[in-house]
C-alpha cells in the first residue's frame, strides 16, 4: 500500500490540464493505462511472493507437523507398551492373591469342618443328657402328680362324705324342728283370745323379760329356750331359728340391720311382715301366714 503511495505521489502532473488541450485525455489515458498495467503486475508479483513465502512456510510447518505426529505414535506405542506391561504385572499379582486366598480360604475351610464337627459332637452329647434328665423329670413329676392327686381324690371323698353325713344329719334336725315350731305357731296363731278375737301377740307387762338373760344372737339361738321369751301368753314364734328372736312384749327393744323393732309396736303378721321383709327369715314362713 505505502508503494502504491509513493507511485501516486511520483506521477507527473500536467500544469495545463485544466485547459483546453485535445492530447490531454489521450495522454491521461495511456498514462492510467501503463499505470494500471504495472499495478496488476505488481499486484502479481505480490501474490508469486506471497505464495513462494506460504510455500516456503509450509514446508517446515508439515516437517513439524510430520516430527510431531511421530513423536505422538513413539509415545503412543511407548504408553501403550507400559500399560501392557502394567496390566502383566497385575494380573501376575492378582494370580498370586487368588492362589493365597484359595490357600487361606482351604486352610480355613478344613479348619471349619473340624470346628463344626467337635461342637456338633458335643451338642449331641448335651441333648443327650438332657434327654435324660428331661425324662426322668417328667416321670418324678407324673409320678408325684399322679400320688398327689390320688391323695387328693381320696381327701375330696372323705370331705364329701363327712359333709354329706353332716348336712342330712343337720336338715332332719331342722325339718323337726320347723315341724314343731310351726304346729306350735299355728295353734297360737289360731287360739281365740278373752274377746273373742285371734290373738296377735297382745303381751302382758306382768313377766317383763328377765334382765339377766342374754339377748338371742345367731351364735347361742339353739340353746335358748324358747319359755325365757315368751310372755304369759305370747310364744316366741322365732325361737330355734336362723334369725335372732325378740321380746313381744311392751317396751323392749329389738335392734337388727339399723331398724329397731319394739315390742309394743310390732306384733303378730307386722313383726312377720317387718321381718320377712328385712331378711331376718326366709324359710320358715309360709306365703298364707304373710299378709
Amino acid at each position: 500500500m505505502s508503494w502504491i503511495v509513493s507511485k501516486w505521489r511520483s506521477r507527473s502532473h500536467n500544469d495545463y490540464a485544466g485547459e483546453e488541450d485535445p492530447d490531454h485525455r489521450l495522454r491521461f489515458e495511456a498514462v492510467e493505462s501503463k499505470r494500471s498495467e504495472t499495478f496488476a503486475s505488481e499486484i502479481r508479483q505480490i501474490e508469486f511472493d506471497f505464495l513462494q513465502a506460504e510455500t516456503v512456510r509450509k514446508v517446515p510447518e508439515q516437517q513439524r507437523g510430520e516430527i510431531f505426529k511421530d513423536a505422538q505414535i513413539g509415545r503412543c506405542g511407548a504408553f501403550v507398551t507400559q500399560e501392557k506391561n502394567r496390566l502383566d504385572l497385575f494380573e501376575q499379582a492378582e494370580k498370586g492373591r487368588q492362589d493365597t486366598f484359595r490357600l487361606h480360604d482351604d486352610q480355613r475351610h478344613t479348619i471349619f469342618e473340624a470346628s463344626s464337627a467337635a461342637r456338633e459332637e458335643v451338642f449331641l452329647n448335651s441333648l443327650e443328657e438332657y434327654s435324660e434328665q428331661y425324662r426322668w423329670y417328667t416321670h418324678t413329676v407324673e409320678t408325684l402328680f399322679s400320688t398327689n392327686r390320688q391323695h387328693r381324690q381320696s381327701m375330696y371323698e372323705r370331705t364329701i362324705k363327712a359333709i354329706s353325713t353332716e348336712f342330712a344329719a343337720f336338715l332332719q334336725i331342722e325339718e323337726d324342728t320347723f315341724s314343731t315350731v310351726h304346729a306350735r305357731r299355728v295353734s297360737l296363731l289360731s287360739r281365740i283370745s278373752d274377746d273373742g278375737s285371734i290373738l296377735e301377740g297382745m303381751g302382758n307387762n306382768a313377766d317383763p323379760l328377765k334382765k339377766s338373760q342374754a339377748a338371742p344372737t345367731l351364735g347361742n339361738l339353739g340353746n335358748i329356750e324358747p319359755s325365757r321369751y315368751i310372755n304369759n301368753s305370747v310364744p316366741s314364734y322365732f325361737s330355734g331359728l336362723e334369725a335372732p328372736v325378740t321380746q313381744l312384749g311392751e317396751g323392749v327393744n329389738f335392734r337388727h340391720q339399723g331398724s329397731t323393732i319394739r315390742g309394743g309396736y310390732l306384733r303378730g303378721d307386722n313383726l312377720i311382715r317387718h321381718l320377712t321383709k328385712t331378711k331376718v327369715i326366709r324359710l320358715y314362713i309360709p306365703h298364707f301366714l304373710v299378709k
